[in-house]
């Protein structure tokens, strides 16, 4: 098509033998284009895969040049000696027209048409000595940001001046904004204004987004779905500040439609600094990179950076219970100290308090369950809605066509917990309500095809690496929700018990415990009140002086209606325990705060999950008065939220998403990365673009 732009990529060679006479060998590709007037050019020259072998994995994007009927690409396969200070060894060469290459090309995007893998022979003196895979794509619709520094938004679109609001997280301040006139599928609070002042760094994201967002997508529309919507810069009045007009940059205001949001700021990668990138100082980035080794982005690719609307059993985990609280030490090192706690919390210790609705909302009793749906209803609505999502947002993330340098952003995981869900309501509602976006661009540059072109190939291994940080982090948070969900709501048989254990809170997470009880499920008529003693670790009473230490606790079972996805729950009632030691557990104001966890397990210990009530300070017989929901599903849930992606059943299921407590390391290693191929091979049935988060071999 006259206009058109090619871009190949090089992705990878096999080589039939060694063109070294001793050692690993460490090729390279060059790329050469000639159109039909018969001058050619390098359009590019992969990195050399060190040690790469007869297997070199390069994923080069080449610059991109104009179609032309008749025009040859030639790709030739070298390897590097010496260090590159010697002449390359040539290992082979392919010439072939590019219309062979594109003529089985699909659109992927509006204007964007991309072959399948080409497997190329290699030939040096009619030998055939490997292949290298190339893939080609052909742009027919052109985007690129306009010479216009930003998008204005009329200000009389809104209500001023505007006031201020509170929103935790970042240091940039926000502001309501009101339309006027709502259009249609609008309500008034559809946008927020964060102050371009202290958000300058994201605009150029903002703008490229949103041009992409109007345009053609250039292959990013699976991603740009989960990006906040942008609509440009905002100039108006500012009321607390007798009038002062501030520039905002209007985005989506995720609380619009909610009464009590509850939301995590998962900040996603490895690495969430990188010194020299988009403004970043050497000094920032080393305490940075400080930050993350001892947090958990470096243990699982993401940390919990942010928790608006903290259910009650969280918020009193305070880290300066032992010393006397905030009061003690006041509420700056309290607020750090809190941060700290969350940015070091496991992904299962994550998703279990952000699901924790044992307290908030407020259950029902009776026939509230004809009208309204329980607690435990509404948790598995919005936890199987995070888990479709979050497996979304890993497939865009496979088919986004070119590398990402995402650095410091964050995923935004968020439901209304202000009251329970109409049970005549269609689900589709609570889902609709879970929020599910990928934010915060202030160290991030959004690659397009156009760009990764023009980028060397150090440039593009660069982005190579900072992406696959990326992915990593959100394959293993796709895989930890699908965990937590299958294991709380994966079960449609009985379940064998519920351990309810005695801790004393540590701010270490180093937690010893008081005692436990372990009640059995199975065949387990409704138990009233009752009274039992608290175990040791080798199963002997706990005692203080002669008195015996015990628990108080009732339980019952639920009954839902006969349209509810779960069939009913356990309704296991914690009262109190009397007696609890002191010693050892004592914190160094007096007696240990208590909080008690409840661990419900089912076939022998495969499945399992846990539930923390809140804690009790300073109190050797504390009084919690909580109930928690133990559920038993109607039919195979996580089944169904998987249903498609080739994730497997039964046992196969139960190895892929293993138990959340007491599984070995190598056994949840070996579950992630079998999760990410799956992923990765359902990707490659359903897109012709390329998979970018395939390592180097």
């Amino acid at each position: 098509e006259s206009g058109a732009l090619v871009i190949v990529r090089i992705l990878e060679a096999k080589l039939f033998r060694s063109f070294d006479a001793f050692g690993r060998m460490d090729p390279f590709a060059v790329a050469d284009w000639t159109p039909c007037d018969g001058m050619s050019a390098e359009i590019g020259r992969t990195k050399s895969h060190w040690g790469g072998h007869m297997s070199p994995v390069w994923r080069h994007t080449c610059k991109q040049f104009p179609y032309s009927d008749g025009g040859v690409l030639r790709i030739r396969v070298l390897e590097e000696n010496y260090g590159g200070y010697g002449t390359p060894t040539f290992c082979g060469e392919v010439s072939t027209q590019i219309e062979s290459v594109i003529k089985s090309a699909e659109t992927v995007s509006e204007g964007l048409l991309s072959s399948q893998v080409q497997q190329l022979t290699l030939i040096k003196k009619e030998e055939e000595t490997g292949t290298v895979s190339i893939q080609v794509m052909l742009k027919t619709c052109f985007y690129g940001l306009t010479e216009r520094k930003h998008t204005p938004v009329c200000l009389d679109n809104f209500e001023t001046p505007v006031m201020p609001t509170k929103v935790s997280g970042g240091t940039a301040p926000f502001f309501c904004l009101r339309l006027r006139n709502p259009g249609k599928f609008q309500s008034a609070e559809h946008w927020i204004g964060k102050d371009l002042s202290r958000a300058a760094d994201e605009l150029a994201f903002y703008e490229k987004q949103l041009e992409l967002r109007n345009g053609t997508g250039g292959g990013l529309e699976h991603m740009i779905e989960f990006m906040f919507e942008y609509a440009g810069i905002l100039e108006c009045p500012i009321a607390e500040d007798d009038g002062v007009r501030k520039q905002l940059l209007v985005i989506r205001n995720l609380r619009d439609g909610h009464e009590h949001l509850r939301m995590l700021d998962l900040k996603v990668g490895e690495k969430t600094g990188v010194a020299g990138w988009q403004g970043k100082s050497r000094m920032s980035a080393i305490k940075q990179g400080l930050v993350d080794g001892l947090t958990n982005s470096v243990v699982e690719g993401f940390r919990l950076e942010g928790f608006d609307g903290q259910p009650p059993a969280l918020a009193s985990l305070s880290p300066l219970l032992e010393f006397g609280g905030t009061e003690s030490m006041g509420k700056d090192i309290g607020k750090k100290a809190r941060r700290i706690m969350l940015q070091r919390m496991e992904a299962s210790t994550i998703f279990m308090h952000f699901l924790d609705t044992h307290q908030v909302p407020a259950d029902v009793e009776g026939d509230g369950l004809d009208t309204l749906l329980s607690p435990a209803e509404l948790t598995e609505l919005v936890h199987s809605e995070i888990v479709n999502e979050l497996v979304r947002l890993a497939l865009a993330c496979r088919r986004t066509p070119v590398p990402q340098k995402w650095i410091g952003s964050s995923v935004a995981l968020g439901f209304d917990d202000a009251k329970l869900p109409k049970r005549a309501a269609p689900e589709e509602e609570v889902r609709r309500k879970v929020v599910v976006k990928v934010f915060d661009w202030g160290r991030s540059e959004l690659n397009t095809l156009d760009q990764h072109a023009t980028l060397s190939a150090d440039d593009q291994e660069d982005r190579r690496e900072y992406w696959r940080y990326y992915c990593g982090g959100i394959d293993n948070m796709a895989w930890q929700a699908a965990r937590a969900y299958k294991h709380r709501f994966g079960n449609c048989n009985a379940w064998d018990e519920v351990e309810i254990t005695i801790y004393p809170f540590d701010t270490l997470g180093m937690n010893d415990f008081f005692g436990r009880a372990a009640i059995p499920l199975q065949n387990t008529s409704c138990t009233p009140e009752a009274t039992v003693e608290l175990l040791d670790r080798d199963g002997v009473p706990v005692k203080v002086g002669q008195t015996k230490a015990t628990l108080t606790y009732a339980l019952s079972w639920r009954r839902l209606p006969e349209d509810s996805r779960l069939s009913g729950s356990w309704q296991l009632y914690i009262k109190c325990a009397q007696n609890l030691p002191g010693g050892v557990f004592s914190g160094p104001l007096g007696a240990a705060n208590a909080f008690v966890s409840v661990v419900a397990r089912a076939d022998g210990g495969r499945i399992s999950f846990e539930q923390q009530s809140t804690v009790v300070q300073s109190n050797t017989n504390p009084a919690w008065d909580e109930k928690f929901e133990v559920p038993i599903a109607r039919k195979d849930l996580i089944r169904d939220a998987l249903d498609g992606l080739g994730m497997g059943e039964g046992d196969e299921l139960t190895q892929l998403l293993p138990a959340l407590k007491g599984g070995e390391e190598k056994e949840a290693h070996e579950a992630l990365e079998s999760w990410k191929n799956k992923l990765t091979a359902f990707c490659a049935q359903d897109s012709a673009l390329p998979l970018l988060t395939v390592k180097r071999g």
